[in-house]
């Protein structure tokens, strides 16, 4: 009867390391979600600072 007892005890301990080490991982893939995110997101709705500042032709040209 200790025997199993003892079996019971060690199961319900592993199960609750496994539990603990879930919740664990799931907070880490939590944060690494989060961040996927943060990266993907688009920067601003406006054009890119490197074509705002592309050089434009100048007004000679552009009269012609």
């Amino acid at each position: 009867m200790t025997e199993v007892v003892s079996g019971i005890k060690r199961v319900t301990d592993i199960m609750g390391e496994i539990s603990a080490a879930s919740s664990e991982q799931s907070q880490v893939l939590a944060g690494w979600a989060k961040r996927c995110r943060k990266w993907t997101r688009p920067r601003s709705k406006t054009r890119p600072w490197w074509k705002k500042w592309r050089l434009q032709p100048a007004d000679s040209e552009a009269g012609r």
